[in-house]
């Protein structure tokens, strides 16, 4: 018996190159789902989390900042300024496992606080990861100003624990930092985390507390965490180009709108 051979003719070379080109974008779609459907950039997390939150206004990026690792992932910590009204801080993380994008599985936070009137609003970012003073770890301080012809800033400013945190060692610690202007409406400081020898000690405890600041979930530990029950206040001094002093705030840290 005569065995019946059917011939099957091969596709044409753009069909197969199509087929290709639509499974590849079907694996990565399915990767993108799977990833928590992130933004492709922290900029676009920082729209979604605005959308989120039912800010009609966008926000303008001043600046943005790689921080440490999280659980193997880049962070960026973003600088917003909305307008005269308030500023605030983005923080995302590059997700894992497939790190296709930013922001997804609500691996970000958002801090929104109203601007001080005095030409400068300083606020003490929280971190994302959380500043828990640890070694080599950054608190910073941002200060969102209205004098563009300053080209150097220092702040200064003195926190001042409450009688009931139960520190031995409870005492007034002072502060002074300087910045460089490196991004227009904002100059922003770093303080290194306390030595190993301070870290159980109230100045860690009280810089953690100031980092918070900004989080309204924190408001009643903040409270019992300053002298009074009121946040600090820093004292901001800006230079021109020739090193002349053009203006002095004084402001309280900003706190959360909430």
């Amino acid at each position: 018996m005569k065995r019946l051979r059917i011939k099957v003719k091969p596709l044409a070379r753009p069909v197969r190159i199509a087929l290709c080109a639509l499974a590849a974008a079907l694996l990565f779609l399915a990767a993108y789902a799977v990833s928590g459907y992130p933004a492709f950039s922290p900029e676009g997390a920082l729209r979604r989390a605005e959308r989120r939150a039912l800010i009609s206004m966008r926000g303008e990026i001043l600046a943005e900042v790689p921080q440490m690792l999280y659980n193997d992932n880049q962070t960026r910590f973003l600088l917003v300024e909305y307008g005269e009204a308030a500023a605030g801080f983005y923080g995302v993380a590059q997700d894992a496992p497939l790190k296709l994008g930013w922001g997804a599985h609500s691996s970000d936070v958002f801090y929104l606080f109203p601007k001080s009137t005095g030409g400068a609003t300083v606020a003490a970012y929280p971190g994302y990861p959380p500043f828990r003073s640890f070694e080599d770890e950054l608190l910073w301080i941002a200060a969102f100003d209205d004098f563009p012809q300053a080209v150097r800033a220092e702040l200064s400013f003195t926190l001042v624990p409450s009688d009931s945190l139960g520190f031995p060692d409870a005492a007034p610690v002072s502060y002074a930092l300087s910045s460089e202007r490196e991004y227009a409406g904002i100059f922003l400081f770093s303080l290194a985390a306390p030595e190993e020898n301070l870290k159980n000690s109230s100045t860690s405890y009280v810089l953690q507390r100031l980092a918070e600041c900004v989080d309204p979930w924190s408001a009643q530990v903040r409270a019992s965490t300053f002298a009074g029950g009121v946040l600090p206040t820093a004292t901001v001094v800006f230079y021109d180009a020739a090193g002349n002093a053009i203006a002095t705030v004084e402001t309280q840290f900003a706190e959360a709108l909430v």
